[in-house]
């Protein structure tokens, strides 16, 4: 059997089509796993998060929209909002228990664009006046992720394994 230019060119057409679908079929298995993992944070936030905060509880954005905006303006206040999950609860291992809020990006696999927006974010609710905490979760985590996390002072639960919780609570000081 013998090929010509032409059923050559076809095939190679058709390797590049079935790798871009598969590439896009993969980032949005990605997306979906990123979705799901959201919403079971989301509603495990006791479980999740207890342990670092008692008594946690989600909170809904919408009630915190009001007490953000005077301080922060429309489009922080967005921004400030858009975290994955919103936590409120009280420091744990904080003798007065004071009163805090985590601020979670969560992805399958945290990279450092996360840790920075779990960063931005928090810096928006304390400019705000809200004893506000960083933090991610996901089932893995990257090298980079990690190392920042660490040294920014980002709490991080990897596949149910906690890092970085009293790098946090130095970094970002609770009152």
């Amino acid at each position: 059997m013998s090929f010509t230019v032409s059923d050559l060119e076809d095939l190679q057409r058709l390797t590049s089509d079935l790798r871009d679908h598969l590439r896009r079929l993969t980032e949005n298995i990605a997306r979906l796993d990123d979705g799901l993992l959201k919403l079971h944070y989301a509603r495990k936030v006791a479980g999740a998060f207890g342990d670092w905060l008692w008594e946690a509880q989600s909170v809904d954005p919408d009630e915190l929209w009001d007490r953000l905006e005077p301080h922060l303006g429309h489009e922080d206040t967005g921004d400030a909002l858009l975290a994955d999950v919103l936590v409120r609860g009280r420091v744990a291992r904080l003798p007065e228990r004071p009163e805090a809020y985590l601020i979670v990006e969560i992805s399958a696999v945290i990279d450092d664009h996360d840790v920075e927006r779990a960063i931005r974010r928090t810096e928006l609710f304390r400019r705000a006046g809200y004893s506000a905490i960083p933090a991610v979760a996901g089932r893995e985590a990257t090298g980079a992720a990690k190392a920042l996390a660490e040294g920014r002072g980002v709490a991080m639960l990897q596949d149910g394994q906690e890092s970085y919780w009293d790098e946090a609570l130095r970094h970002w000081p609770v009152a």
